[in-house]
């Protein structure tokens, strides 16, 4: 009935090994939050808001390539 090629054999098998791994970390996240104190984790959490930052004014500004782009009726919306 369907048929399945060795590339989707392949994408279903990493879906499998990754909800094993998603599971593992699950039941030890107690264990591994030793790794990471408030500083470390208030830390990448800035960083992560930082690097979008510039993603984040080309949507507030219209989108870039758009024809109205930086116009203020995008910086009220």
């Amino acid at each position: 009935m369907f048929r399945v090629c060795g590339k989707q054999l392949l994408f279903f098998g990493a879906h499998i090994v990754g909800g094993i791994v998603a599971l593992v970390m699950g039941l030890l996240v107690r264990q591994i939050r030793v790794f990471f104190p408030p500083l470390i984790t208030g830390t990448v959490v800035f960083t992560i808001g930082l690097s979008l930052y510039p993603t984040a004014i080309n949507y507030m500004a219209g989108g870039v390539g758009s024809e109205n782009y930086g116009d203020w009726q995008n910086w009220l919306l």
